[in-house]
């Protein structure tokens, strides 16, 4: 029987995503220790779309929940730096991103940045969207992505 073996290269930096997610869940914890600043968003449900739009301020520092399923993400206008567990990148819009399952992101606003994602759900509840398609933190299982389905599956 023959060992598996690939060159190391292919391999995804697992060390390196698991340092970048202990910061991110650092940078959580500090954050949640602060007084919270309110920033409204705006939802919208269109056939099967669940729209969130976001206004974030200059100056502040923000830290998502874990999105389940692959979504676009529009940085329709501003500059913000984004730090998720494969990196970091500051993104100037207009930009069009898409965002994998298992993403979860900090974003420090450099100028007035809005900030809209769009998920594809039949659900038309605020709550129950929330429920179904976000975590706010990983679970102590290891999230993993199942071959068949674009969303994310608990192992």
């Amino acid at each position: 029987m023959n060992d598996l073996m690939i060159p190391t290269a292919t391999l995804p930096d697992l060390h390196g995503r698991l340092e970048r997610r202990e910061e991110i869940a650092w940078i959580e914890q500090r954050v949640a220790r602060e007084e919270q600043v309110h920033v409204p968003t705006i939802d919208r449900l269109a056939d099967g779309l669940y729209i969130r739009e976001i206004h974030i301020p200059k100056g502040m520092t923000l830290v998502g929940r874990i999105h389940l399923q692959g979504h676009v993400s529009i940085i329709v206008k501003g500059d913000i730096t984004i730090i998720t567990e494969t990196g970091t990148e500051r993104i100037v819009g207009p930009r069009i991103l898409i965002s994998p399952p298992g993403t979860k992101r900090v974003g420090i606003a450099h100028e007035d940045t809005i900030w809209t994602t769009v998920h594809a759900t039949a659900e038309t509840d605020l709550e129950t969207i929330l429920e179904k398609l976000t975590v706010s933190t990983f679970p102590t299982k290891e999230l993993s992505l199942c071959p068949s389905s674009p969303s994310l599956q608990l192992e």
